[in-house]
């Protein structure tokens, strides 16, 4: 199978994809490869169990917010902390009045790598997700997430609508 077949076959199951963190460093690569990011690549995803740890953004491992900074750094290569901007982003249902208030893009329409944010949530701290994909009529978002459902990864798909905010870093 060629590559181009591969990289079209990846692309349509939703695979995110990266250049490699540093092409000098890494044994038989080149600028022009790829790495396919899909699944559950969180870093810290085997120390859920220690609560209250924090994260190099400074948030906590584990959470959606420390889920969405880490891909923010590692895809976006964005230095994103909780501090970004000199504004706390702090608990997810902040993020989209720290986005404004640092000059951060925010409105109502999902864009693949965006941050999907809504103040709404079981426990009242709001949830952010990382938008994988938007569908072609524009009515639909697929997240990548931590913490939808207790100490998980997951994706899902649902209306854009179910999203308060899109924040476009």
């Amino acid at each position: 199978m060629r590559f181009t077949t591969i990289f079209n076959l990846l692309l349509a199951t939703g695979a995110t994809f990266a250049a490699p963190s540093d092409p000098k460093t890494t044994p038989n690569l080149d600028t022009r490869d790829l790495i396919a990011r899909a699944g559950d690549d969180y870093p810290y995803k085997n120390s859920c169990n220690t609560k209250n740890d924090v994260d190099p953004w400074n948030f906590y491992k584990c959470e959606c917010t420390s889920f969405v900074a880490w891909r923010l750094n590692d895809v976006k290569k964005i230095k994103f902390t909780n501090w970004y901007k000199g504004q706390h982003w702090g608990n997810a249902n902040l993020w989209d009045n720290a986005a404004r208030a640092s000059g951060v893009k925010i409105n109502k329409t999902p864009k693949k790598g965006a941050v999907a944010q809504t103040d709404k949530s079981g426990s009242g701290l709001g949830h952010v997700a990382w938008v994988k994909s938007v569908s072609k009529d524009g009515k639909k978002v697929t997240v990548e997430e931590y913490n939808y459902k207790k100490d998980k990864y997951g994706t899902r798909t649902v209306d854009k609508g179910d999203f308060q905010w899109y924040i476009h870093l």
